[in-house]
């Protein structure tokens, strides 16, 4: 049993140092692929063509 724990910690302990270096690589994964706006939303919206922007928004009528 005392072999299997120790088995168990540096399993854990590979994992972890594992975790911990694509921690530290993912900043350079973002600078490889393209930042992203801190306020894009997760799912991708359709931009809005500027037409369909008048039947959203009414546009004042000159008298």
């Amino acid at each position: 049993m005392n072999m299997l724990s120790d088995v168990l910690t540096v399993l854990a302990g590979g994992a972890g140092i594992v975790v911990l270096l694509a921690m530290a690589a993912l900043p350079l994964y973002g600078d490889a692929v393209g930042r992203v706006e801190a306020d894009a939303p997760l799912i991708p919206q359709p931009r809005r063509a500027p037409e369909s922007l008048d039947a959203v928004v009414p546009q004042p009528v000159a008298a």
